[in-house]
Parts: structure tokens; sequence; C-alpha cells
């Protein structure tokens, strides 16, 4: 078993690094929103690009600690998400957490939950 662990466990490291090319490159696009001189902008447009940065990040960080970037990932994803992805928030929380789900697997495999 622990050969097909180390295998996933390289499937959501491609997963994490896909998704983090993908959603840094969508994050770096509308950055220029920032530099737009039309006036006030309230907090909470601030709050949007503060979780998805925060989510870029744990999905590096999910690379070397994989519990704790998971947990990241999950939570800032979900808040990203939320606000961000309108009617396509399921699609888009659970195509970009495949890696994560994958490592939490791994996690409870390991702890022998499934076989209890």
């Amino acid at each position: 078993m622990r050969k097909s662990h180390n295998y996933l466990k390289i499937l959501a490291i491609v997963f994490n690094i896909t998704v983090f090319l993908f959603w840094g490159a969508f994050f770096l696009e509308h950055l220029i929103s920032f530099f737009d001189d039309s006036g006030n902008v309230p907090f909470y447009y601030f709050l949007i690009p503060l979780f998805h940065f925060i989510f870029l990040i744990s999905l590096i960080i999910a690379l070397k600690w994989n519990v704790t970037g998971s947990i990241l990932t999950l939570l800032f994803s979900l808040l990203f998400f939320w606000h961000a992805a309108g009617k396509n928030f399921y699609i888009f929380f659970f195509l970009s957490n495949i890696g994560s789900f994958i490592f939490v697997y791994i996690v409870l495999y390991k702890r022998n939950i499934f076989n209890k």
C-alpha cells in the first residue's frame, strides 16, 4: 500500500501546482483593478483578493506540510469561491481542491480511519 500512497501524493502535488498556476495567472490578471483610479473602493472589495492570495499561498504550503496546507487551502478557497464564483461555486471549489482532498485522504488512511 505504501507505493500507492506515493503515487497519490505525486498526483496531489501535480494537482496543486496546476491549480496554483491557473489561479495564480487569474490573480495576476485581476490585480490591474487595484491600480484603477476610479475612486473609493469598499473594504469588502479587498477581502476577495486577500482570500485568493492566501488560497494561492496555502497551495504552496501544502507541498511541504500536507495537512496544514490542505486545511488552509480548503478554508480560503471556500471563502474566495463563495464570494467570487457565484453559481459556479461548487465546481470551482471541488476542482480546485482535488489535491487537498487527496492529501487528507492519505492522512486519514494512514491513521486507519477507514478500517475501523
